[in-house]
């Protein structure tokens, strides 16, 4: 079976997984920055798969840049614009036709919006301006995973919430500088 990792029984079960099979390969799909952290933690033979052409999907170049080569250093096969599209019982297929051994598989990617959103955005991040506003839309407002205001993170997400309840008490001055997302740490495993 294919693992999910969203929550710390997720993790448990996983832990459990990998003390029981310390040898096999394990293969993540997602290079978000949960399965960049489990692909650096990992002491063995790991291959990460992302659909997407980058990693880490709304961080700075400088930190995509830094996580890549320690992911180099530890020898992890990156496997970037490789979409998954079935999981077998011994193999995992892409739309490329490439087809990887399975091992032991951890599907740590994709952040599902609510149906609500799909349905006005066709599946896409809102787009907000620079007070999180989104696009439009007079008075709605996107925090979180839902817009594309910086990486996909509970750091961004809480930083967009402390600066969206300033500017409401601020009375929505249009003088204010706007949100701007500033990473206060890296993912960098080493």
């Amino acid at each position: 079976t294919c693992k999910f990792l969203k929550t710390f029984d997720d993790m448990r079960l996983l832990q459990d997984e990998l003390d029981a099979n310390k040898t096999r390969t394990v293969n993540i799909i997602g290079a978000g920055p949960t399965g960049i952290e489990l692909a650096l933690a990992l002491r063995r033979d790991v291959r990460v798969i992302e659909a997407a052409p980058s990693i880490l999907n709304g961080f700075s170049e400088e930190t995509k840049e830094a996580v890549r080569k320690e992911l180099e250093a530890y020898n992890i096969d990156l496997k970037l614009n490789t979409k998954v599209v079935k999981i077998g019982p011994d193999y995992i297929a892409t739309a490329d036709n490439k087809v990887f051994d399975r091992g032991l598989t951890v599907w740590t990617s994709g952040v599902k919006q609510p149906p609500l959103i799909d349905a006005l955005t066709g599946g896409r991040r809102l787009v907000v301006n620079k007070f999180l506003n989104i696009d439009g839309y007079k008075n709605i407002y996107a925090v979180g995973d839902i817009n594309g205001s910086g990486p996909p993170t509970a750091q961004n997400a809480s930083a967009q919430g402390i600066f969206l309840a300033e500017h409401f008490n601020k009375g929505l001055k249009e003088s204010d500088d706007g949100y701007k997302y500033v990473e206060k740490g890296r993912i960098i495993h080493g």
